[in-house]
């Protein structure tokens, strides 16, 4: 139970405590008052939280208190309870999948053994176009921020491509010496919950268990996971992203996505969304080199230019219409991150890290993130 754990403050830093299921920071002092109360003060503020009104902290209560009589470890609460999230994407079959993956998972991470690797050998591109995404940040030695309209990506510089450019930049954006990389967007500190910002990426338990990795081990650190069948309409989800932009013709552009990727779902399972990666580098390069290799950006641009546009919903609003049409590109490079995560199900290990806020798809949000600087 939680209460034999009120001795004394478990967290070495400010950020989401699992005892009290919120976020233990510095304004207000909280951690800080925590670190350094009597056991009696702490009981006293659990208490309190548990009688107030009705949160999503009470459902988490719920799901680590099972979590703690199963007798797993406090510093993986908050990645089981990722793992499990089907807040965004409910597929029945992906959440019981997942069930044996965190087995797996679990059993992997308890094998680990430490190694000399350190921050200093990650190197993190946080990849946006504005002030207002950089300043979002805290600087750390670990983290690169780069402005998308200085990388030269050929053919695929435009801004419709957004982050994904990154992935076949002409420039090599990684220090030679990184053994792992990572693709994030800028929007991180906006786009997700606070209890893992991008820039405490060295508070993160996960962190540790990427460090640890050997490469063959293909261990990839993300922001959430979804089962890939939210993309498209099939018997488990009749809502789906791409019908935003295709409406009843959503099928059509299915079937051809799937023909030209060969991509079949033969089950699902929950991987890696929105292009967010943290990895070995091998990983990174053999993601870059299937771009290359099977044409993927082209292949986009003949999927949306010559192919989809005769199906493309015009929206009632223009305003609409110009916002999402102006992300489809985006999407499906999205989308074919996605898959290609997916095909490598079996041999990887997906670690989501942070679940996105409820506005961030919002209209008036998308609005905002398609006027480019």
């Amino acid at each position: 139970m939680v209460q034999h754990r009120l001795h004394k403050c478990e967290c070495e830093s400010p950020g989401f405590c699992p005892v009290f299921m919120r976020r233990m920071g510095t304004d207000p002092p909280d951690w800080k008052w925590c670190q350094n109360t009597s056991p009696k003060e702490r009981k006293s503020y659990y208490d309190l939280l548990a009688k107030a009104p009705k949160t999503d902290n009470h459902q988490l209560l719920d799901f680590f208190r099972d979590l703690d009589s199963k007798g797993i470890e406090s510093s993986l609460y908050l990645l089981y309870y990722l793992t499990m999230s089907d807040k965004y994407n409910k597929c029945d079959t992906a959440q019981d999948v997942q069930v044996e993956r965190n087995k797996k998972l679990l059993n992997y991470i308890r094998k680990q053994k430490k190694t000399n690797n350190s921050l200093n050998d990650i190197e993190i591109l946080c990849l946006g176009h504005s002030d207002k995404q950089f300043s979002s940040i805290e600087d750390r030695n670990y983290l690169k921020k780069i402005n998308l309209n200085e990388i030269d990506a050929g053919d695929y510089t435009d801004n419709k491509w957004a982050e994904s450019r990154g992935f076949i930049s002409r420039q090599d954006l990684f220090t030679p010496s990184a053994k792992f990389v990572g693709f994030t967007t800028a929007s991180w500190n906006m786009k997700y919950k606070s209890y893992t910002k991008i820039d405490h990426f060295h508070n993160w338990e996960t962190a540790r268990i990427l460090l640890d990795s050997d490469p063959e081990d293909n261990v990839i650190l993300c922001a959430d996971i979804f089962c890939p069948c939210i993309w498209f309409p099939n018997e488990t989800t009749k809502s789906c992203v791409l019908s935003l932009f295709f409406g009843e013709y959503v099928d059509i552009i299915a079937d051809k996505f799937m023909e030209v990727f060969d991509i079949t779902i033969t089950d699902h399972a929950k991987v890696p969304f929105s292009n967010q990666m943290i990895c070995h580098k091998k990983i990174y390069e053999e993601y870059r080199q299937y771009l290359v290799d099977f044409e993927v950006y082209e292949k986009i641009l003949w999927l949306t230019e010559d192919f989809g546009k005769r199906y493309i919903v015009k929206r009632k609003s223009r305003i609409q219409r110009k916002n999402l049409n102006g992300r489809l590109v985006a999407y499906l490079t999205e989308a074919v991150n996605c898959f290609w995560h997916y095909k490598r199900r079996d041999s990887s290990l997906f670690i989501p890290n942070s679940e996105r806020i409820d506005t961030w798809y919002e209209p008036y949000n998308i609005k905002t993130r398609t006027k480019w600087k």
